[in-house]
Formats: C-alpha cells, structure tokens, sequence
C-alpha cells in the first residue's frame, strides 16, 4: 500500500513526532496492515514507543477499557491508561470511535503535549489529507481578522430550520489546519476547523440536521431523517426525529449520562467553520466535519474545546469538563453571523 505509507508519512511528519514519546492507541478492530503501517513509519522515525490496545469504542469520548500495553520504556504492569498516556508527548489515537476528548488526553494536553486522532482510519483519508496546511490557515487567518478575540454573539439560520444563537468567550479560538503549530492542542490529521465553543449556558435555539445533508459522529454519520434539536440555556431540551439517526443520537447521550451521572452531557460544547475544499459533503463523520462551507456544533464534553477561567460561564462556579460523549453536528447552506457581520451567506464565506 505505497500510497497509504506515504500519507501516514506525510501525516506524521506534518504533526513533528519524529525522535518524540509516542503512545499508539488501538481499538480492538482496527485494520492490522493499517496499524502496521503506522508501525513501521513510526519505527522508522525513531519514536520513544508504547503500543495500548483497548476495547472497542461504543460512543464517541467514551472512556476506554484497556486491554494491554508495551513500551520501549518502562512502566508497572498495573499502570492505568490515563498515566501511560500522560507520560508521553504525542498520542496517536488509531480507533473505530473517536477518543479525542477522554480524561487521559486532556490531562495529556494540559501538561503541553498533543493528541492526533483518527477515528476510523483508511484510504478515504488520503484525498482531504492532501489539502495544503498553508491554505487553511490563510482562510482561517482570514477569518479571524474579520471575527476578533473578543466574547461574541453568533447566529446561526438556515433554509431548513435552524434559528440558533450561540455567546462565544473572549480569546477562546483554535485552528486546526492538519499541521501542528504551537498552541494547537489536537487534530484529526486531516485539517480543516476554527472552532470555539459557547460559555456553558450560551446556547439558545432550533438546530435541524436535514436529512441527506446532516452528518453527525461516527456511528451516525449521514442522518436518515431530518433530526431538530431545541436547545435552551446550553442545553439540548429536545430532540425531535422518527428516524434511526435521531434514535441512536438519543441512546449514546442516555448511555453516556447513565455512565456520568452529569447533566452536561446535553450541553453545546462546541462551534465549528469548516475549512478544507478537498474533504467530502458524505461519509464518516471526522472527514465531513472538516468540508469547506460547513458548520458544526458538538454536544457533550467541552474539556477540550472551551478554556477555563473567568467568563466562561453563565453558571456560577461552572467550569469546563469531560462527560464520556462529544458527538459533533454537522450542516451545510447556513448562513452565520458574528456580532452583526455576516461570516457566510447560504453556506458560502463572503469575508
């Protein structure tokens, strides 16, 4: 698979692992001539490594349930999952789900070093992969100029339904372009997002992922039937749908409350402008995500997306958290307005 070695290679050397602490985390069913060809570019980058192999993943941040490890360098054999992974500079997450935004991988960011994952991993990746860093991070440079770091207002309308207002925190923005620079916390390996995420309690509105056009997190992907969600103060109130997209996004946000016992599992933890023309309009959700003229917002953990300190919050004492769930919510044809400057026009920027 020469094409595939030299993606996976383009793909590291663009996240700068060479001669780091690398951790390889693998779920269950991952595709072994993948995961070899991680391996062996790894390998031949001469990485400090440790392999983790887990359970496969039921919902997307869930915590994992590790199976074994070994490691080039030495740990107790009772090492829990979250202090391997602290241990290390750069984890490599290669999962059926995505565990980007599990407890072990924000202590990890916390303490400065990196997370890249990539849930779901195959060929499909190699086209949006081949989008140049340098292209993103000039629109979302674009971008931000027009946006500002201050807190803001941004509404969300679409032709089919949607009527959402979220309230951004100052200073709160990140760009992910597919290539690691220095205040970047995290990618997918395929670039492509400015995101931020509303103060906990900022969110208020209708959100429809139409059918045929709505995406949302691997499992769902692709919604069958138009899905609406009524949210309020931060939360989802409501979600509306007859189809088997909106009764499995109902199912992983119970199951992940029955595990968290926290009621932020509901809340809008994220907001996102897409930035990469080459990732596709269908499919798995982590390359969707990243399409050109789409938006997104996310449900569930906001340890990741969302700086904690003052004004962050609408919730006295409120602060950012994981809560075994982060499902993103993909749309295209909106028009988004930031503090009364229109950002895009029916799905189309026009800074």
């Amino acid at each position: 698979m020469p094409e595939l070695q030299t993606a996976i290679s383009a793909l590291l050397n663009n996240q700068g692992v060479s001669g780091k602490k690398v951790v390889l985390i693998i779920s269950k069913t991952m595709q072994p001539e993948i995961v070899e060809c991680f391996l062996d570019n790894l390998r031949e980058k001469k990485n400090i490594l440790t392999i983790i192999r887990i359970q496969d993943i039921i919902r997307p941040g869930q915590e994992p349930i590790l199976l074994s490890f070994k490691s080039d360098a030495c740990y107790l054999n009772n090492a829990t999952l979250t202090q391997l992974v602290n241990k290390q500079d750069i984890s490599i997450a290669l999962t059926n789900l995505s565990i980007s935004h599990i407890q072990a991988h924000k202590a990890l960011m916390e303490k400065g070093g990196y997370v890249i994952s990539l849930p779901g991993f195959s060929s499909d990746w190699l086209k949006p992969l081949a989008t140049s860093p340098e292209e993103m991070e000039l629109l979302g440079q674009q971008l931000l100029n027009v946006i500002g770091k201050n807190e803001c207002e941004v509404n969300i309308t679409s032709p089919y339904g949607t009527n959402l207002k979220l309230w951004l925190p100052d200073n709160n923005w990140n760009l992910e372009t597919g290539r690691r620079i220095s205040n970047e916390r995290g990618t997918n390996g395929v670039g492509g997002e400015l995101y931020s995420a509303p103060k906990i309690g900022g969110a208020q509105g209708i959100y429809v992922l139409p059918k045929g056009i709505g995406c949302a997190t691997n499992p769902i992907n692709m919604v069958d039937q138009d899905i609406i969600l009524t949210i309020a103060n931060g939360m989802v109130v409501n979600i509306e749908g007859k189809g088997k997209s909106a009764t499995k996004l109902r199912a992983m946000l119970k199951n992940a409350y029955k595990h968290s016992r926290n009621p932020h599992v509901w809340q809008i933890a994220e907001f996102a402008l897409q930035l990469n023309r080459n990732a596709p309009e269908r499919g798995i959700s982590v390359l969707v995500e990243k399409k050109y003229g789409g938006i997104h917002i996310a449900i569930g953990s906001n340890g990741l997306t969302l700086r904690g300190g003052e004004g962050v919050s609408f919730i006295p004492s409120l602060q950012p958290q994981a809560v075994g769930v982060h499902i993103d919510c993909i749309t295209f044809g909106n028009t988004v307005t930031i503090d009364g400057k229109t950002i895009m026009k029916d799905g189309e920027y026009v800074i």
